[in-house]
């Protein structure tokens, strides 16, 4: 299915729930990670499972929320300024088409340290923090076309933590290596999404799958729309 991210409310959702938590972890007060984990868990079904991408008569429609539509954002041809294939675009660096990503990144893997540093129990919990904040950012810096340095950005990060999580005393800190290692070997695999970054006078959207047929259908339909054919299939 070829759906789409990059809406304001993704990055304000994931932005709020690493403020809390980091609030707490500064204060102290345990109702702050209480509430960022209410809204992590309610809103995972949302960010797990995106909506197909849709075209509705002359428009490009995208939806966001699951399993109600809690914003739709409706592109006219017009309004589209850049289309760019990420992994077919040459000498374009696809961070510049994310740039909340970069504080998003540093929240996460800063709640994830501190969190690993204060309270060693959670560890693995912390390691996740900063794995899915590196992972928010490593999709733009390399896209899936330079997996290598994909892969070595992860197996760096499992050294490190396993390093940090010994100088803290975690008894069990050969896992972190062991788990980015197998990690890593999954991210050498051509099992990633394809994405397609669509710039507009209003904001910049990403669309992706993880079926390359998928992603020619929709920009084949993207191509038709843009191009005024009146006769454009849904992807």
């Amino acid at each position: 299915m070829v759906r789409f991210g990059g809406h304001w409310s993704e990055w304000l959702l994931t932005g709020t729930i690493g403020g809390l938590y980091l609030c707490s972890l500064l204060t102290g007060i345990e109702t702050l990670a209480t509430i960022a984990g209410a809204l992590f868990w309610l809103s995972l079904p949302t960010l797990l499972f995106g909506r197909r991408v849709k075209v509705d008569g002359k428009r490009l429609v995208l939806e966001i929320g699951w399993p109600v539509t809690l914003f739709r954002v409706e592109i006219a041809p017009e309004e589209i300024i850049e289309v760019v294939d990420l992994e077919r675009a040459e000498g374009v660096l696809p961070l510049r088409y994310s740039k909340p990503a970069i504080p998003l990144t540093l929240l996460w893997i800063g709640v994830g340290t501190l969190g690993f540093i204060i309270d060693p129990r959670w560890s693995f919990v912390w390691f996740g923090w900063v794995y899915w904040g590196l992972m928010t950012l490593l999709p733009f810096l390399f896209p899936k076309k330079a997996k290598r340095w994909c892969v070595l950005t992860i197996f760096a990060l499992g050294i490190v933590m396993s390093g940090l999580a010994r100088w803290i005393g975690v008894e069990d800190y050969p896992l972190y290596v062991l788990m980015t290692i197998v990690i890593g070997f999954f991210y050498l695999t051509d099992f990633r999404e394809r994405t397609v970054v669509i710039v507009t006078e209003t904001g910049t959207y990403f669309v992706a799958s993880l079926y390359e047929s998928e992603i020619e259908e929709f920009m084949e339909s993207l191509k038709r729309l843009m191009s005024g054919d009146g006769n454009v299939p849904a992807p």
